[in-house]
């Protein structure tokens, strides 16, 4: 190798970290150019998140090896899951020389969380290896609503999805004018909350998103059912029952709780939110939200029916309006008509046909 070719080589590789990003993204891969990695620097936290960290479903690996196809390096790639401390892949891929691009390995996705990993490329006797951080993906188009019980745990019938509905104590709302709900994304984690005011007997709902969620709103729908014997479904698309958007207001006079029911559809990150548990029988919360819709159930059964007053009757069983229209005389048992002693007047066939006017 003489001295020529060697400065022809480091030229190359100053160009390369020039010019050439650390990472690139193609298409549902995230890409590492090695020979652009800052080295000196892996072990800084804020560099790691700016060019080693993604939401890709992939990776892929690069680096130049030579500028001639006579002088070839043999090359291996490893990847580790770090947290757990398993290997995931391992290929060696022989000799290899100009620019070096491994296939597109695909990784498995963890929970909730970031995963780590370090990714291992041999190039003869060098190594370099280098951390890359795994976040959860960008979650879209997924359902949301306000935290309470779920619909189908107050009744069977209307099981949708997931999806729950807060019953809401009117009069304590009228009281205190204003409080919040979570709202949950995906029955697994907290996306921001909903606060609901109370003014006059007019209730209005805002949306608070979380900064980190980053949502994005695809589709809002507001329901706020006083009478819930009235609600036979959960399906947006089926109920009877007027939808509102977030912001407007709603009348609820004379009513002493609600359910707010509150189907959204929403796009969002996930990686730095919270989760939340669901525990029917654990919940006090929760046990107050199915005693307040007990309460309102029972409450349209207790209703006074009002009727209206009935006609007076009379001996003939009819009321007065139709004792005056259809009144009769009782014809005598001992007239000339009544021949066969029924007390009726005696049927003439002839009387069916019209006659003749005298």
């Amino acid at each position: 190798m003489n001295r020529r070719w060697l400065t022809r080589f480091f030229l190359l590789f100053f160009w390369i970290g020039c010019f050439y990003p650390p990472q690139a993204r193609a298409e549902g891969c995230f890409g590492v150019n090695v020979d652009a990695l800052d080295m000196d620097s892996l072990r800084n936290n804020d560099y790691v998140a700016a060019y080693l960290t993604s939401r890709s479903p992939g990776i892929y690996v690069e680096k130049y090896i030579s500028n001639s196809g006579e002088i070839a390096a043999r090359v291996r790639l490893t990847v580790t899951r770090m947290d757990i401390g398993q290997l995931l892949f391992d290929k060696n891929y022989g000799f290899q020389s100009g620019l070096f691009r491994s296939e597109d390995i695909y990784l498995p996705y963890g929970q909730n969380y970031a995963v780590p990993y370090l990714i291992t490329l041999y190039v003869e006797n060098w190594v370099y290896a280098f951390p890359y951080m795994q976040l959860m993906p960008r979650l879209a188009y997924n359902g949301a609503c306000t935290y309470g019980a779920m619909l189908g745990d107050y009744q069977p019938a209307l099981a949708y999805s997931w999806f729950m509905g807060t019953m809401l104590d009117l009069d304590q709302l009228r009281v205190q004018g204003a409080y919040s709900v979570p709202i949950c994304a995906s029955n697994a984690f907290i996306v921001g909350d909903a606060v609901i005011t109370l003014s006059g007997e007019r209730l209005s709902v805002t949306l608070r998103f979380l900064p980190e969620a980053n949502v994005e709103l695809h589709q809002s729908l507001v329901y706020c059912i006083t009478d819930v014997a009235q609600l036979h479904t959960a399906e947006p698309s089926r109920l009877s029952q007027q939808a509102y958007q977030p912001g407007e207001a709603i009348d609820v006079s004379g009513a002493r709780s609600a359910l707010l029911y509150m189907p959204l559809s929403i796009s969002y990150d996930s990686a730095d939110l919270n989760g939340f548990s669901y525990d029917l029988y654990g919940d006090a919360w929760l046990d107050r939200q199915i005693a307040l819709w007990n309460e309102n159930l029972l409450s349209a059964y207790e209703q006074p029916l009002i009727m209206p007053d009935p006609e007076p009757a009379y001996e003939t069983g009819y009321p007065a309006a139709m004792q005056d229209e259809w009144a009769f005389e009782t014809q005598a048992s001992e007239t000339e008509d009544d021949e066969d002693g029924t007390g009726l007047p005696e049927f003439q066939s002839e009387d069916m046909y019209p006659q003749e006017l005298p």
